[in-house]
């Protein structure tokens, strides 16, 4: 196996063909065979999505308050 520890460079590396995985020629058919029941079986699994985090609409709001409240600040002030 090579190149997996590369996924961590998305963003500044092309997202693909990172990983790799090497086999001697008398088990390449084996290989393909796991490959293909891998991808078979990865495939047919619906993808749940999670909820990223409870914080984050609350975090959102705090935001925006805060960004609020230091406009009303400088509209409001009697600084000259």
């Amino acid at each position: 196996m090579g190149g997996h520890y590369l996924q961590g460079g998305v963003g500044e590396l092309a997202a693909m063909d990172f990983a790799t995985i090497s086999v001697e020629d008398d088990d390449a058919e084996a290989a393909s065979a796991i490959i293909a029941e891998y991808e078979k079986s990865n495939t047919s699994k619906p993808v749940q999505h999670r909820n990223k985090s409870i914080f984050t609409t609350p975090l959102i709001l705090l935001t925006l308050t805060v960004i609020l409240m230091l406009l009303l600040a400088i509209i409001f002030s009697d600084y000259r």
